[in-house]
């Protein structure tokens, strides 16, 4: 079983995404697996049963890969295709100091707490 959205290479996802859309914004992001070592991923990863039993699947490990590319030769695949597929040019932008702040204020005061991570 392979589900219509997932990207997948020589039939092994290689990524996962998740999107929200909200007052006419959308929010898509994405993890891409590069050069992952499988068994270690595996031996820290906590698959719930239920999660795949629906799928059919009976080994995750059998179904995921990762990319043998570098960072900056996926990038590039991405930026390009992104020109391509939307036909537009890619600003490249920095965000500016409050940006980074309130970043970095998220980061503490949310996104390191235990109750974030563990949340159920």
């Amino acid at each position: 079983f392979s589900p219509l959205n997932d990207v997948t290479v020589d039939g092994k996802k290689v990524c996962g995404n998740a999107q929200t859309r909200k007052n006419n914004v959308l929010l898509q992001h994405g993890t891409i697996l590069l050069e992952v070592d499988i068994e270690k991923m595996f031996s820290l990863l906590n698959v719930p049963i239920e999660k795949i039993s629906d799928k059919k699947i009976s080994d995750v490990k059998n179904r995921v890969a990762g990319i043998s590319k570098t960072f900056d030769q996926v990038s590039d695949a991405l930026k390009s295709s992104a020109r391509d597929v939307f036909r537009c040019d890619l600003v490249p932008f920095k965000l500016n100091q409050e940006e980074l702040e309130s970043c970095q204020k998220l980061m503490d005061e949310k996104f390191s707490s235990v109750n974030w991570t563990f949340r159920r």
